[in-house]
């Protein structure tokens, strides 16, 4: 069902699965170098690494970390690197994204605070509510990898408007939207109703090939929950 997603998993995990398409997470900054931690020792060819920001960057050497890039890079022919920081930027973390963009030696993509025209993005999943289509449209002049994870949305109305909160995917929702990749629910309560949205599985699969027909250049999930 999800042949064409690249699977994340981690250095544990690796031990004992391989993805036919496999993303490598948790390699981040180290705690006790200049440099990166948690490096993949094995990968398959074409795979993609995962870095992430879980460990902030703060005194580490942009150079010392594309050296290593580059090493990993080249023994794995990996397909892309992914920059998944997720902490705002700032000078240290801007400076390092930027040493990263111009001199890795594979395809780069970043999480949108970090995005810059002519690179690549990396993208978090639709909101059950907003087509594929209307996610990519502002970044049609970037390279785009999409996350795909099962998410759910409630939006609460009632005579003064509407709330959005995001949960916890529920149990099977009864109604379908092929356009949106979603299953709903619909609740009524005295003056209000809510909405429930989320994604199942083959909401989850449908997604993934409409990406990839939209060329989005790669789209990663995790093993643990797309197994």
């Amino acid at each position: 069902m999800f042949s064409q997603v690249f699977l994340a998993v981690t250095a544990g995990e690796l031990e004992s699965v391989r993805p036919k398409r496999t993303a490598y997470m948790a390699c981040h900054f180290s705690a006790g170098s200049s440099g990166l931690s948690n490096m993949p020792q094995s990968l398959p060819e074409g795979s993609i690494l995962l870095l992430d920001d879980s460990m902030p960057v703060q005194g580490h050497d942009p150079q010392a970390v594309v050296q290593q890039l580059n090493e990993l890079a080249g023994r794995f022919s990996l397909r892309a690197v992914l920059l998944d920081f997720q902490r705002p930027p700032m000078v240290e973390s801007q400076k390092m994204v930027s040493v990263i963009l111009e001199s890795c030696g594979c395809k780069v993509a970043v999480t949108p605070a970090y995005a810059r025209v002519g690179f690549g993005v990396f993208l978090p999943p639709p909101p059950p509510n907003k087509t594929l289509v209307e996610h990519l449209k502002p970044w049609k002049n970037y390279g785009v990898f999409l996350e795909l994870a099962s998410e759910g949305l409630e939006i609460t109305v009632t005579k003064d408007g509407s709330r959005f909160s995001y949960v916890s995917p529920t149990a099977p929702l009864p109604l379908a939207d092929d356009r949106l990749h979603c299953h709903y629910g619909i609740t009524v309560f005295p003056g209000k109703a809510v909405f429930t949205l989320s994604r199942n599985r083959e909401d989850l699969a449908a997604l993934a090939r409409e990406a990839e027909e939209s060329g989005v250049l790669g789209v990663i999930g995790l093993y643990q929950e797309l197994q």
